[in-house]
């Protein structure tokens, strides 16, 4: 029999290699995304942001806002040129390529590469993170699989996209918040920094991220544990001392809270009233996970400012490449989302008129939600199953007095619906690229659901059938989205153009005309 240690790293192998696998089905069935141009959209945009990034000049979209993304894709497409697999890495060197087609398809295979690896670590560290949260490896690997084959990630991994390394940001602040508070000595205040500067890098990649982070610090209130009696740091210090590290922190992030600050108002006059209200939220979190779990102040105190000082530094990039609208549309993500409204009845709002239209927006949000839980057919949606399943299951939980993993389902759900409404209004309707921001929330729920179900279950009997639940509910959800996965999302070869005349410079979109004709 294999060791205590060696049985679980032989568990964890097993489950990363089956995922892994799993991941790669259908980006494998749509090979790989298909010719480099089939889905300009955003495909030909994001790479040339990433080339005048490498240039030293500023992004020229901001429609994602994507700061982070063109950065680290600049990074790539610099890596990848040292070995050879592109022949430019920048903008001065395209203009100068004798084949700039040709070099051009050569980046976005490189970043559609980047975006496949980006998938394959978000499954392996959400199939780990999940088997942790619920020390349940059977869960974990059901639903490790199920996000495998979801139609966020299998729709992400194959296209150059913003959401799944914003979201893949998100997962991992959770994860920290997670260990943070389960984590010895200055490791807790470390991973608790650790966190804000993921909540940042998330937000600047995508800033459509707030919504989910918005739940973020409740969800490290419900996912907390007890603080045991004699824990922590600097208990030793002096209050002059402690005032002077989280002094230190602050005024080496200041500059971009500064600018943050300044930018608030600049969209719209809402903006004044809801960043003071996330402020006041996120505070409101911490002081409820230290009385809820007897954290001391001091300790209270120091995370604040080691949080304050994460999500600083992910501001603190922003001047690397400074553009005039970054930190404004950081500091009023409303009103720059709302103008990208498709919906008739909540399209585009004035910024200055977007408190009059918040009841428009509010009202189709509603809708969708509850089309989402009551729209009929189980399978008509990715999640009306989960939804109707997981519910069912903090019922059962809460018969069982488990209190803790009820509130955990109950939030879990109320959030993922919620995102459910804010991504169906930017169309109209269902999107699968939107889905990553909500795939690994609802799956974590499903996870949680059947790995304490599981624990609940005294019979022989009553297991079996927790057992043949998840699977008939995995298989059905799985099966639906593979089917979605596998249709062809190739955009029409006119598309390509529209792309290329409306974001490149005029020089460089020329050579995609022949392939419009």
């Amino acid at each position: 029999m294999l060791a205590p240690t060696a049985a679980k790293m032989a568990k964890a192998a097993a489950g990363v290699l089956a995922v892994t696998i799993a991941t790669l089905v259908v980006p494998y069935y749509q090979r790989w995304g298909g010719a480099p141009f089939s889905h300009p959209d955003a495909d030909i945009v994001f790479s040339y942001q990433a080339l005048l990034l490498a240039d030293g000049l500023a992004q020229g979209d901001t429609a994602h806002h994507g700061y982070i993304y063109y950065s680290l894709l600049s990074v790539v497409y610099r890596l990848a040129y040292l070995v050879n697999a592109v022949p430019i890495y920048n903008l001065s060197a395209l203009r100068t390529s004798p084949d700039q087609l040709a070099a051009f398809a050569d980046l976005v295979n490189v970043g559609r590469l980047f975006s496949l690896v980006t998938g394959l670590a978000f499954s392996t560290a959400f199939f780990l993170t999940v088997w942790r949260v619920t020390h349940d490896w059977f869960a974990a690997l059901l639903v490790g699989l199920m996000f495998a084959f979801s139609q966020g990630l299998s729709a992400q991994t194959i296209v150059l996209r913003t959401e799944l390394l914003a979201t893949f940001f998100l997962w991992l602040t959770f994860v920290a918040l997670y260990l943070a508070g389960r984590l010895p000595g200055w490791n807790t205040h470390l991973l608790l920094g650790l966190a804000g500067l993921l909540a940042s890098l998330s937000y600047n990649t995508k800033v459509h991220a707030i919504f989910t982070l918005f739940a973020i610090p409740a969800l490290a209130v419900v996912f907390g544990r007890p603080y045991l009696t004699g824990e922590g740091v600097a208990r030793e210090w002096s209050t002059a001392k402690l005032y002077k590290l989280q002094a230190a922190l602050l005024v080496l992030v200041a500059p971009a809270w500064i600018a943050f600050l300044l930018a608030v108002g600049k969209l719209g006059p809402l903006s004044y009233a809801y960043i003071p209200a996330i402020i006041a939220y996120c505070t409101l979190c911490m002081m409820v996970y230290g009385r809820w779990f007897s954290v001391d102040s001091r300790q209270t105190n120091i995370g604040a400012a080691f949080v304050c000082f994460g999500f600083g530094v992910g501001l603190s990039l922003l001047f690397i490449r400074p553009h005039p609208a970054l930190f404004p549309i950081d500091a009023n993500p409303i009103e720059h989302m709302t103008a990208f409204l498709v919906q008739k009845d909540v399209r585009t709002p004035d910024p200055n008129q977007l408190g009059s239209a918040a009841t428009a927006i509010v009202s189709a949000i509603g809708k969708h939600i509850v089309a989402e839980w009551f729209g009929g057919n189980p399978l008509g949606s990715p999640y009306r199953l989960l939804f109707w399943i997981t519910a069912g299951s903090a019922v059962i939980l809460a018969i069982y007095r488990r209190w803790q993993v009820t509130w955990q389902l109950l939030l879990l759900l109320s959030f993922t619906s919620l995102l459910v409404g804010i991504d169906n209004i930017r169309y109209g309707a269902f999107a699968s690229v939107y889905s990553i921001f909500v795939d690994p929330w609802i799956l974590l729920a499903f996870g949680v659901a059947l790995a304490q179900l599981r624990s609940v279950a005294v019979s022989c009997v009553a297991r079996m059938a927790v057992i043949a639940m998840a699977v008939i509910v995995a298989v059905a959800t799985t099966k639906q989205n593979v089917i979605a996965g596998m249709v062809d999302g190739t955009t029409p070869k006119e598309e390509i153009c529209i792309q290329a005349n409306g974001y490149l410079a005029k020089d460089i979109a020329s050579a995609f005309e022949p392939l419009c004709k």
